[in-house]
């Protein structure tokens, strides 16, 4: 794997912050996180906003406790890497303020 994936998902027990949000979005996904493959362990990982903080977990892991609704090479959509870049450059700006 030599891009990152924008992954979307749902967890597999229910989760009351997780049913809400797809409640009010009327969407089957709760979550959106991103994967890539770390060359040092040699597994794909995944980078997700959690209740207790940002958190970075094998998707092996990360796969037994959510259903997995989709993931997408960012690759496939120059919008995509374009939002990216913007996110970006919000937070590098964010930092050193």
């Amino acid at each position: 794997m030599d891009t990152t994936y924008i992954g979307f998902s749902t967890p597999k027990k229910f989760n009351p912050l997780s049913w809400l949000i797809k409640v009010f979005t009327t969407s089957k996904v709760s979550h959106t996180w991103f994967m890539y493959h770390d060359m040092d362990f040699d597994t794909d990982i995944v980078m997700e906003a959690h209740t207790t903080g940002f958190r970075i977990i094998p998707y092996v892991l990360f796969e037994e406790k959510n259903k997995i609704i989709a993931v997408i090479d960012r690759k496939l959509s120059p919008l995509v890497d374009f939002g990216l870049t913007i996110i970006l450059i919000y937070l590098e700006l964010k930092v050193s303020l």
